[in-house]
């Protein structure tokens, strides 16, 4: 499965007007994984953000299907900054993929965010995603994930899967087993698919300093990018059991 990214130039001008104003920022990025496009957004603008999850719902809304949204997720931190153990500090980003669309927001109280802002300032309409009950958040160690994002900012995960317990089902394995493997590794298995695309050690360098709009770097929204997609992929082809393992789990 081949893995490339763009960042978008062209289309710019065609959607600008869904998320654009003169104070908001965000940065656009086509990535193949195989043959699928995912479009991602990255922001650090709430109002991008709202925008996103926004147009997000009110499609679901429409959607006849008697499932719920799956939604891959994902969080990670900038290491260039750590000042104490990498477990201690609050995660910057947080990323969410439904297939052809992507959000990579930056957090607040994240150590890039230029000193960011009290949790009790974490944006409602995030909160309110995340405790969405016609949706289910699918990832690794989303148990631990879910009770640091609570911890750290405020934003609990009403509905979660890991995709390790969807693996020990699908598989049949123990989950000693399926502690074993890496996401590349689970979805070679789910999938059925090769991964054939090295993760080379860029995460100390999360912004393309060289450019002139400070960007985040090209490489990382495609590692981030692809994580989230490849765990709704696994989710949604199967979406009987994951749907099952979210009622088992309350």
């Amino acid at each position: 499965m081949e893995v490339t990214v763009e960042r978008i130039e062209t289309e710019m001008k065609n959607i600008e007007d869904r998320y654009w104003s003169k104070n908001d920022r965000y940065e656009l990025f086509n990535v193949h994984v195989g043959d699928k496009r995912i479009l991602t957004l990255f922001t650090e603008s709430n109002s991008v953000m709202k925008k996103w999850v926004s147009e997000l719902q009110k499609a679901n809304r429409k959607n006849k299907s008697n499932y719920p949204l799956i939604v891959g997720m994902c969080v990670d931190r900038e290491l260039e900054y750590l000042k104490k153990g990498l477990k201690d500090n609050p995660y910057d980003v947080i990323v969410f993929c439904t297939g052809s669309n992507c959000l990579i927001y930056s957090l607040p109280d994240g150590e890039h965010y230029g000193g960011g802002y009290g949790s009790n300032e974490v944006p409602k309409v995030l909160k309110e995603f995340l405790a969405d009950s016609k949706a289910i958040f699918v990832g690794m160690d989303i148990a631990d994930v879910s009770k640091k994002l609570e911890k750290d900012q405020e934003l609990k995960v009403e509905r979660s899967v890991d995709i390790r317990c969807l693996g020990e089902k699908v598989l049949d394995l123990w989950m000693r087993h399926m502690k074993e493997f890496n996401l590349d590794q689970i979805a070679e298995m789910m999938l059925d698919e090769r991964m054939d695309f090295e993760r080379s050690d860029i995460f100390d360098k999360w912004r393309d300093r060289d450019s002139r709009g400070f960007e985040i770097n090209r490489d990382y929204a495609k590692y981030l990018t692809v994580d989230a997609f490849l765990l709704h992929e696994m989710a949604t082809k199967y979406v009987d059991i994951t749907t099952k393992l979210v009622s088992n789990s309350k």
